[in-house]
């Protein structure tokens, strides 16, 4: 695991069925056509379980947490 390293980051954002995982997909095509290393990561993806807490609706801590253990993988790979 590579530490103390910086990442490009790119995050798409915007409300429920905008087709924020369609983009994500679409980029992840062209940075692949283009021979780019990289990731797509959904973040819906990571937080799916029910019942959510009340206090954090979307599940955010949990995606963090989640994407925080998967992230070694993807670095590695």
């Amino acid at each position: 695991m590579r530490l103390n390293t910086s990442v490009p980051v790119m995050i798409v954002t915007g409300p429920v069925g905008a087709g924020k995982t369609s983009v994500g997909a679409a980029i992840s095509e062209l940075l692949d056509s283009a021979g780019t290393v990289h990731a797509m990561i959904d973040i819906d993806g990571l937080n799916r379980f029910y019942p959510r807490p009340h206090d954090d609706p979307f599940a955010t801590e949990l995606a963090t947490r989640n994407l925080a253990a998967i992230w070694p993988n993807f670095d590695a790979a």
